[in-house]
């Protein structure tokens, strides 16, 4: 089983910005916790895709496309927002 996938480089991502944002005093508690939540949902999703995909080549794959189409759909959502 392959060890490093996209999700997984997102969520280490993820963990160095919150802790530099916390060494610099930027982040607040509540927001401290909804990034432990996102991180934990990235983690499920990624256990997830590899429970449904056999090779490291699909799980790479159909990881690459999530992350996409999740950032498409965030950034519609940003963008209609403001």
């Amino acid at each position: 089983m392959q060890k490093i996938t996209p999700l997984n480089i997102v969520v280490a991502i993820l963990i160095v910005w919150a802790i530099s944002e916390l060494v610099d005093g930027a982040l607040v508690g509540s927001q401290l916790i909804w990034i432990g939540v996102l991180a934990v949902i990235i983690i499920v999703v990624d256990i997830m895709f590899r429970m449904m995909l056999d090779t490291p080549k699909r799980i790479w794959l159909i990881q690459l496309v999530f992350l996409v189409l999740t950032l498409i759909v965030a950034f519609g959502i940003w963008h209609f927002k403001n």
